[in-house]
């Protein structure tokens, strides 16, 4: 990627850099100002993401990137990391997970061809929920570039913490576009890692189960997927039940904890620390991929609130490196808030232990975290998401204590030899 200093990054800099010292003020008030870190930051962004349009009432706004971009800009966070525009991911970089086919036609499609692909667009999943729009394919190859540079920076030590906004595009299949996804950058982000390390870890915490990664390494013992994610009442994409837990060789290393509404802040924390922890005991990663949200999905509920849970998941980390990718959000003030609500900053800084030297050709034990995020907005497909009916408070606490125990079974279960 291209190196390059930020003073105000893009047309709105010098009302951003008037306001700055506002912003400084309040954050030192909130107690958020980030602290000297000793990590290596790689943070990867291109304004250019913040003009791609899925279309009129679609929930998909990468404009948010900007939004979010600009507050990392005015609370001096960029202060603390090394700047890279991210390069595009060239079309066989794509088809190391993608088919050849869909990765050339994703290139080909414009959207006044949309009418002359019809079959073609029904068997690559692309419509209401997945839209053929203007710049599709270079936005795809934007945020796979970070994505992949991202986690290169990690294998050969330049990077401790990268941090890519656009990525995280957990749906995409093989073949498929799937939940606004079009190209899988958290799979092309893994085998990359896979290059240097034996074992990866995949953790998920977006509100949807991150589908597309469990079913690429769903047979094999070197990724351990473990997905947090509200599951029943037709809620999108259906998959994900605690029952899942790999087959073959990855026999018990697909980890998913399904939650009902209702879950909130410190509730997800009792539950998210102590299966993390048992999972970094038995699995020992060499890298954490971490795909993360910010989304909104549950009118008044709780569930996809969590955001402070969510962001206390994020310091639960074991590795002293980590890669962050991506951030969208359902709405413009949840985005703020659960990036640069009380005590986010620190999402930033070096909190874990340092990683042991290991040997062999896989080189360091404990190298990176890949650390990407991910917005949702609706889906029964993505677009329309079905709610359902909202069990009884008891019956929804009942249904994740009895989940957490076939969870940790899973775990259990597992032996790396």
């Amino acid at each position: 990627g291209e190196t390059f200093p930020w003073a105000g990054a893009g047309a709105g800099g010098a009302a951003q850099q008037a306001e700055g010292g506002g912003r400084r003020r309040r954050a030192s008030r909130l107690g958020i100002m980030p602290k000297q870190s000793k990590d290596r930051i790689s943070y990867f962004y291109d304004a250019e993401v913040g003009s791609v349009y899925y279309g009129p009432n679609h929930p998909m706004k990468p404009h948010r990137l900007c939004m979010t971009h600009h507050l990392v800009m005015g609370y001096e966070l960029h202060k603390q990391m090394e700047l890279y525009r991210p390069r595009k991911a060239h079309p066989v970089e794509l088809a190391q997970f993608h088919s050849e086919d869909y990765v050339d036609f994703l290139a080909r499609v414009t959207p006044e061809h949309v009418s002359e692909n019809l079959q073609q667009l029904q068997r690559y999943n692309l419509g209401e929920d997945c839209p053929i729009f203007e710049g599709l394919f270079n936005f795809c190859q934007v945020y796979t570039g970070g994505s992949i540079d991202g986690a290169t920076r990690l294998n050969h030590g330049l990077s401790d913490i990268a941090i890519n906004w656009a990525g995280g595009l957990h749906h995409a299949k093989k073949r498929e576009a799937s939940g606004f996804c079009y190209i899988n950058d958290l799979v092309l982000a893994i085998l990359e890692l896979l290059k240097y390390h034996p074992r990866v870890l995949y953790l998920d915490i977006d509100v949807h189960h991150g589908d597309g990664v469990e079913e690429a390494f769903y047979l094999t013992d070197r990724v351990m997927t473990v997905s947090f994610h509200k599951y029943g009442d037709y809620f999108f994409p259906g998959t994900g039940d605690v029952k899942d837990v790999g087959e073959k060789k990855g026999k018990y290393c697909s980890v998913n904890v399904p939650l009902r509404d209702g879950i909130d802040d410190v509730t997800f924390q009792r539950i998210f620390q102590p299966v993390m922890r048992k999972v970094m005991e038995m699995y020992k990663p060499g890298a954490i991929v971490l795909q993360e949200r910010a989304s909104r999905v549950l009118a008044g509920g709780h569930l996809g609130g969590a955001l402070r849970g969510h962001q206390g998941s994020v310091l639960f980390r074991q590795i002293g490196q980590c890669h962050h990718i991506g951030e969208r959000g359902s709405h413009p003030d949840l985005v703020r808030e659960a990036y640069f609500g009380q005590g986010s900053g620190h999402c930033l800084s070096h909190d874990g232990r340092q990683p042991q030297e290991g040997h062999g050709r896989h080189g360091p034990a404990a190298r990176g975290v890949l650390h990407q995020g991910r917005r949702r907005g609706g889906g029964g497909g993505r677009a329309g998401e079905q709610q359902g009916q909202v069990t009884t408070g008891l019956s929804r606490r009942q249904t994740n204590k009895n989940n957490i125990k076939r969870c940790f079974s899973t775990i259990h279960s597992f032996s790396f030899l």
